[in-house]
């Protein structure tokens, strides 16, 4: 029977996430400030909604250029979403290839990072917006170890 367990969980990684966010706010910089620092030049945002649209704002006031948004639902914005193209993973493949994928549904990290993988996306490119606020900008392979 549903205990709500899964939205505690849900609601937990948020919390954490918008922490990491808030701190890293408070002390002068922002993701794309974090991701600029480690390399990264360009992002293909995963998740339209929620953190999605927050990273999106963030990321458009940086040098970080946003190239497109991924999402599973992509079918429901034929027109794209502030100016960009929505793809799902499969038409994300055809797609200008940005240096990271940045997954904004945290809860949702790992069955998002294996469909990414599957599609073909090095791992070395798909980063959790958790690992993302972190200083040294995220690195792929301990967001993946981070959501086992």
């Amino acid at each position: 029977m549903y205990n709500g367990i899964y939205e505690q969980e849900r609601f937990a990684y948020l919390h954490h996430t918008l922490e990491k966010w808030l701190r890293l706010r408070l002390n002068g910089s922002g993701l794309g400030e974090n991701l600029t620092r480690s390399g990264v030049r360009t992002a293909a945002v995963y998740g339209v909604g929620g953190l999605g649209e927050d990273a999106l704002a963030d990321l458009r006031n940086s040098q970080v250029r946003v190239l497109c948004l991924i999402d599973r639902r992509a079918a429901e914005y034929p027109n794209g979403v502030g100016g960009l193209p929505v793809f799902d993973i499969d038409g994300y493949r055809n797609a200008e290839q940005a240096d990271i994928v940045l997954v904004t549904p945290e809860f949702a990290f790992r069955p998002i990072a294996d469909s990414l993988l599957e599609a073909g996306i090095p791992m070395e490119r798909i980063v959790s917006l958790a690992m993302a606020l972190e200083e040294n900008g995220g690195n792929a392979n301990e967001a993946m170890a981070g959501n086992a």
